[in-house]
């Protein structure tokens, strides 16, 4: 669900008008070629009229569009030196559909990719650089219920609610998940660094055909209209979010068919649902970060596996310390993971039906194209060369 050409040609403005200054009720005005009417309820830029996108309350004008989410936050307190973006709220739909009301500078990157599953539920892979601390003042315009998880990270992020017991913070950590509801919550987004997130956002009585023994905080945060959960994590949902990130990002698994992407995000929800009441067991920050170092070099060249050894010394730590909290963190084996990848990017490789199974195998480090076929059977149950004639 793209922006339409007229959204798209107006985007940099939207942010001059959201933060004009009141003059009169009822009063015209015009500025940048464009006009508004406060409280009418209409704007335009040059012959494009939108409706329904403006409410205001005391000191500030609204801009709304199409619902969306993606959870609101505030941190000036938790990272020194952040840049305000404006005095007045974002609509998280507008940034959902279009990240250029942002204004990032020169030097942040941010990357919103989505994908409607059905009716009242959408999935949204948010990948960001921010060379500087960036505070993103945000107003949650959507009726929707987030399921949303950090599968990378490098730096540092938060999210401060306004008006609720005063105001409550919470840090944004890599390789743990948040259940958000909170229609019409407005607070600050800052984050300094890199952060990849995946979220499954679902209108709730979507979620309750889905499941029907909601209880708990779920259930009645779902009811109050203010849920906040956070602190879901383990190796299956981070390993299920991974995927999911792969096939929006077009990475290894870019030739998955829709219905494999909704399945993997129905696994999602249904994960974040089990995990609602269990405590987090993951490991200390600290090896987090280890063990994603770890993991970006053993992935870094799929022809040839580094050691054992060389991986441990990339941790600091001893052979057996590394296998075990590898697996503790991604739910699978050193090598497990390694041949995933590997036969992830066999499959995209056969699939755009340019190379030979024999060329791919070669590619991927195989001496012999009999093992490497082998291999492929094993993981997805049909030849490497079946696959590339049905290519």
């Amino acid at each position: 669900m793209a922006a339409s050409v007229a959204d798209c040609a107006w985007a940099g403005r939207a942010m001059d008008i959201a933060s004009v200054d009141r003059d009169s009720a009822g009063r015209e005005g015009s500025r940048m070629g464009a006009f508004w009417k406060w409280g009418v309820g209409t704007i335009a830029v040059g012959r494009t009229a939108i409706a329904g996108l403006i409410r205001m309350d005391d000191n500030d004008l609204h801009l709304y569009f199409y619902p969306d989410p993606i959870i609101p936050a505030r941190i000036g307190s938790t990272l020194p030196g952040a840049r305000p973006m404006s005095s007045g709220l974002i609509p998280l739909s507008r940034v959902v559909m279009d990240t250029s009301v942002l204004r990032l500078g020169p030097g942040n990157v941010c990357r919103i990719t989505r994908m409607p599953l059905q009716d009242g539920a959408e999935l949204v892979y948010w990948r960001s650089a921010f060379r500087e601390a960036m505070d993103i003042p945000l107003q949650d315009d959507s009726d929707y219920v987030h399921f949303s998880f950090n599968s990378r990270m490098d730096g540092r992020a938060a999210c401060h609610f306004d008006g609720w017991e005063g105001g409550r913070e919470f840090a944004v950590r890599e390789g743990t998940g948040t259940i958000s509801y909170g229609p019409g919550r407005r607070g600050h987004y800052c984050q300094e660094g890199c952060l990849d997130n995946v979220t499954v956002m679902v209108r709730p009585d979507v979620l309750r055909h889905w499941s029907h023994d909601l209880e708990g905080d779920l259930a009645s945060g779902l009811a109050s209209a203010a849920c906040f959960l956070h602190g879901h994590g383990g190796a299956e949902l981070r390993g299920t979010a991974h995927q999911l990130a792969q096939g929006l990002a077009g990475e290894g698994a870019a030739s998955r068919h829709g219905l494999w992407m909704q399945a993997q995000s129905l696994l999602l929800v249904g994960l974040f649902l089990e995990s609602c009441g269990r405590p987090l067991a993951g490991l200390p920050v600290a090896m987090q970060r280890r063990m994603a170092r770890v993991h970006e070099h053993l992935l870094a060249d799929l022809s040839r596996a580094p050691s054992l050894e060389a991986l441990a010394r990339e941790a600091d730590v001893s052979v057996p310390t590394l296998a075990r909290a590898f697996r503790r963190h991604y739910g699978r084996s050193i090598y497990d993971c390694f041949q995933h990848e590997r036969m992830q990017q066999a499959r995209a490789q056969l699939l755009r039906g340019r190379l030979s199974v024999a060329h791919v195998a070669t590619d991927l480090g195989y001496s012999n194209p009999s093992h490497f076929s082998a291999a492929f059977r094993k993981q997805f149950g049909v030849n490497p060369s079946a696959l590339r004639r049905g290519s």
